[in-house]
């Protein structure tokens, strides 16, 4: 979910379906041709452990079904008045899920 910032720089939120589970933010200063993963954040981690389709490549259908069972996930991103960035997504375990949200300061 790519993010234009009023001073060109690009953020983006993810979801990182790979160990360690987890979702992250990460900066572009050209507009999404490079990121910086040197400093990438990480602002939300998993305690589910390894879920389905985490382990591999999957066909089409496979990840469709492994979706309902994700304990985490679509993080959307937004600026709020001051700047700082406001990121709203689902998290949880097996038992419960909630939305969740996260401030960033840039």
């Amino acid at each position: 979910s790519p993010l234009c910032l009023p001073d060109g720089r690009v953020l983006m939120v993810y979801v990182h379906r790979h160990a360690p589970p987890t979702l992250r933010a990460v900066l572009s200063e050209d507009f999404g041709a490079t990121w910086d993963v040197e400093r990438e954040l990480v602002f939300y981690e998993s305690r589910a452990g390894q879920e389905s389709g985490m382990s591999g490549k999957r066909d089409f259908g496979d990840y469709w079904a492994d979706m309902s069972v994700w304990s985490f996930g679509h993080p959307e991103a937004g600026r709020l008045p001051n700047g700082d960035i406001f990121v709203a997504f689902y998290g949880g375990d097996t038992q419960s899920m909630s939305m969740r949200w996260a401030r960033i300061a840039l």
